[in-house]
């Protein structure tokens, strides 16, 4: 158990976006296939709407249900791979969120468990970005004991360690429920980021903050140790930032109040 809860895994989450009900089932089956290919196929649906129950129902069942008909009062469904013999909701090997009630979709696996996570879920996120058109995103590393699932929602682990830290770029649990505050005024819209990643979607607003009488875009572009700034198709650039350099960024840029978790008011 110990192992289990010490691997690493990658989530990307994406807020703001635009997807209704309609788009549900066609961006799950995609991640079926997605999943299956990757050779973590879906075991499980936890569909948040009445009929559903209250527990995860098996993948083919549920899944069969929903292509009949999306449910008026859904409010989330989570898609698992889950280890074999599960007993929790924490012991998945893939997992998937979408939720229209927050505009909010993530998807995230073991690194263990999955080869080549980090780019087979960027690329699954780019064939999407189209369809969903998130206003911001994230994509971040971070131990499977610190719930890395419920990290991108806003909600601190579930291992019962929630005061302490798992690294600067994280935050503390109570920083880390604020940010749902965050995505309920969706500040990401005026160009507000909730911290640095190795991996942020960005658009146009956040690219035209002021850092030190100048925009992010060439802030970014002005440092090598700034990382990597690449425009993408749609008005979307993606910023990839090394591990190691990004309590130095998070440090110049607080001073600016682009990074929710480091404004006076979001501290501790």
């Amino acid at each position: 158990m110990n192992e289990f809860r010490e691997e690493m895994c990658f989530v990307v989450s994406l807020y703001g976006t635009a997807l209704d009900r309609i788009g549900i089932v066609p961006l799950l089956g995609e991640v079926d296939e997605f999943l299956c290919a990757a050779g973590q196929p879906s075991t499980h649906l936890h569909v948040f709407a009445r009929g559903f129950g209250r527990n995860p129902l098996r993948f083919n069942n549920a899944w069969k249900r929903l292509q009949k008909s999306v449910p008026q009062d859904l409010e989330s469904i989570d898609l698992y791979s889950f280890f074999e013999g599960w007993q929790s909701t924490a012991q998945w090997t893939a997992t998937c969120n979408v939720d229209p009630e927050d505009a909010y979709f993530h998807l995230g696996a073991g690194l263990a468990t999955m080869p080549d996570a980090e780019q087979r879920i960027i690329g699954f996120v780019r064939r999407w970005l189209d369809r969903m058109r998130p206003a911001y995103g994230i994509g971040f590393f971070r131990k499977r004991r610190w719930a890395p699932d419920s990290y991108g929602h806003g909600i601190p682990c579930q291992f019962g360690v929630n005061d302490e830290n798992d690294g600067p770029e994280y935050g503390e649990s109570e920083i880390i429920r604020r940010w749902r505050d965050g995505m309920r005024n969706r500040v990401y819209n005026d160009g507000t980021q909730r911290d640095v990643y190795p991996y942020n979607l960005l658009t146009r607003v956040h690219l035209e903050r002021d850092i030190d009488g100048r925009c992010l875009r060439d802030w970014i572009r002005a440092e090598p140790s700034r990382g990597r700034l690449i425009e993408c198709p749609g008005g979307y650039a993606s910023w990839t930032v090394a591990p190691e350099d990004i309590p130095d960024i998070r440090r110049q840029l607080a001073p600016s109040g682009v990074l929710f978790v480091l404004r006076p008011e979001n501290r501790h």
